[in-house]
């Protein structure tokens, strides 16, 4: 069983699910939620799997506060985490704990952007490690961004979380967007929950 937060149209979880996996997936996106139902069922149809797929139209941290099903096998949250600001990003990993949405070996894997990212130069601070984004051409003009360090996901982390396993690396790209070069800086955290 695998859940995706800020799931957008799913691409993450295809792999799981053609290896058989049931999957969850949360965005706030409507389209995106809708593009992810339309694949997954093409997918399913083409390849007559059995396995389950779910998509919800919901924020990612009002999802996990209603949630009351059992824990998954894989939580991903690539890529989306640091759309929201500092407290609710402690508030979803509070939630994840409190609501079992992990157990004892569940794998988590989270990515966040840091303060080398180009983005961090181009915002507005409006709370702890938390800025307003004032750049276009990426498409986040006005989006709330946060950016952490790799001492500042781990203390959140060992906050709520013991882990078995866990690695840690940084992933550094550029890419071109709207004309302009993007220096991308995120951490990558993998660990497996005792």
């Amino acid at each position: 069983k695998v859940l995706e937060l800020g799931c957008g149209n799913g691409n993450n979880l295809m792999l799981f699910y053609h290896y058989g996996c049931d999957v969850e997936g949360v965005d706030n996106d409507r389209t995106c939620i809708r593009n992810a139902k339309y694949n997954f069922k093409r997918c399913q149809d083409e390849y007559r799997l059995n396995n389950t797929h779910n998509f919800v139209n919901k924020d990612m941290v009002d999802f996990i506060a209603a949630y009351e099903g059992g824990p998954y096998d894989v939580l991903l949250i690539a890529n989306s985490i640091y759309y929201l600001d500092y407290s609710r990003i402690i508030d979803l990993l509070t939630l994840v704990k409190e609501r079992c949405i992990v157990t004892h070996n569940s794998l988590m894997f989270i990515s966040i952007r840091t303060p080398n990212d180009s983005r961090y130069n181009k915002s507005i601070r409006c709370g702890k490690n938390t800025f307003k984004l004032d750049i276009k051409e990426t498409g986040e003009y006005n989006c709330f961004l946060t950016f952490l360090t790799k001492p500042e996901l781990l203390l959140i982390l060992r906050k709520n979380f013991k882990f078995s396993f866990k690695r840690m690396f940084h992933s550094r790209f550029d890419n071109l967007q709207n004309g302009k070069l993007i220096s991308n800086d995120d951490i990558i955290f993998w660990g497996r929950v005792e």
